[in-house]
This record gives structure tokens, sequence and C-alpha cells, in this order.
């Protein structure tokens, strides 16, 4: 699920998905493949109950925490715990992106992380904390976008 809609967003920034407008178009940006060696860094970079992402070069990191409701005492989702975050990291850009389409601005990181056309892989990672009240969500990415370089 999360790589689907990895794929999804990279399509919706190359243009190739009708109807949407904000957004610069890319042209081709390559899909991208789930990569376990990644999806483990983010599994490590949870344990001890807190995000530490100290050790992420060469790759590159994007982590955020979703407040769950109160009642929430069902089993990990990707539609509750993980979708809303790739979907908050898609708006950055939205907002954020300048038309030249550079990395040159920290409110767009998350973005340029998950829309860097030469990054070709992707692993993820999603905990709960024990009294299920937040959703801790890491992404590693193969590369990491350049500062000043176009991101797609």
């Amino acid at each position: 699920m999360e790589l689907q809609l990895a794929d999804d967003v990279r399509e919706l920034a190359s243009g190739t998905v009708e109807g949407i407008n904000g957004l610069f178009p890319a042209g081709e940006i390559p899909d991208v493949t789930w990569d376990c060696d990644l999806e483990e860094k983010a599994w490590k970079s949870m344990q001890g109950g807190r995000v530490d992402l100290n050790f992420i070069w060469p790759h590159a990191a994007s982590a955020d925490m979703k407040s769950l409701p109160l009642d929430n005492i069902r089993p990990v989702s990707f539609e509750v715990d993980f979708k809303p975050t790739l979907e908050k990291w898609w708006r950055e850009g939205f907002i954020n992106m300048n038309p030249d389409k550079l990395y040159n601005r920290a409110d767009i990181e998350d973005f340029a992380n998950m829309m860097n056309a030469k990054n070709l892989k992707i692993g993820c990672y999603t905990e709960r904390t024990k009294r299920q009240c937040l959703a801790m969500n890491v992404c590693f990415y193969g590369v990491s976008p350049k500062w000043d370089e176009p991101v797609y």
C-alpha cells in the first residue's frame, strides 16, 4: 500500500493524471521499488520509543507522528496510521513548491525526499506507541535530494 501511494503521488507530479492542478508537471518520474534494507533502517530508527535519524547518511529519511483517536484499539492499518502522513508530505510540495522545482526550502524536505526523481528505492515502517495514541511513521529513501537542484 505504501509503495502504491508513493508511486501514485509521483504520477500526479509527473502530470500523467488528468485533472490535477497546482503542482508543476515533471515529465516522467520513474516508479520506486520497495527495499527491505531501507525498511529495516526505518524500523531500527524507532527502537527505544523515539525516532532517531542520526544515522541516515547517505540516504534520505522522513518522519512524522500522527495522533490517533483515544478509542483507537484497532490493528495498525495503512488508511488510519500511514496514509495521512504521505498526504501531509504531498501537501508540503503542493503548497510550497516553486515553479523552478528546486529543493531550496526547508519546508519541502519531506516532499523532496518523496519526489526526488533520482531516487528509485523506498522502505517505510509504522509503529504505534504503547498507549495506541500516536502512530510513528518513517520512510528511508535510496538517495537524498541535492540542495538547490531540481527535485524532479
